[in-house]
């Protein structure tokens, strides 16, 4: 099975809630970014991702669509700080200057902020029952969907005492 991240749109994200709909009121990670290449809005490529603790996931090329499974999130706001490594952490956050403003940015800069929220208020519902997510961290970029599994950090076990 390859692994992937899938693309938030409002099937996938539906799958999710359907399979899962306590998954709502849990907390997920999110993180929205930018490279500016150049000057002005059209110069700036944008991505997000929301990160669940879990998400189990399943590429399908039945129907042309991916597919996902079931997703869990942290249970606590500040869950994710303990379950992720400390140098994802610090990579996660940042925002290095560019060339000076021309007052429309300035080109070469690289932004990535990233906080956590409840799921239900990153989405909302269409009429036909459907979700799909609206947040103003997703204005110019759909978001993927990742694992947090995948930068868990592993408890060490404390060195025995030495023997004299």
């Amino acid at each position: 099975m390859s692994k992937f991240n899938p693309t938030l749109w409002s099937n996938e994200i539906t799958a999710i809630i359907k399979t899962r709909p306590e998954v709502l009121d849990e907390w997920v990670l999110v993180n929205r970014g930018f490279y500016r290449y150049a000057c002005g809005i059209g110069g700036t490529n944008d991505w997000a991702s929301i990160t669940f603790k879990e998400l189990d996931t399943r590429e399908t090329k039945l129907a042309r669509e991916t597919r996902c499974g079931r997703a869990v999130g942290f249970k606590t706001k500040g869950e994710w700080r303990r379950y992720l490594t400390r140098d994802r952490i610090k990579a996660l956050t940042y925002n290095k200057k560019g060339e000076p403003d021309w007052g429309a940015g300035s080109r070469g800069q690289t932004f990535n902020k990233v906080f956590c929220a409840k799921l239900r208020d990153l989405v909302e519902q269409y009429a036909n029952g459907d979700w799909h997510v609206v947040d103003k961290y997703f204005e110019y970029c759909t978001p993927d969907a990742l694992d947090g599994r995948e930068d868990k950090a592993e408890p060490v076990a404390p060195a025995a005492p030495a023997v004299a």
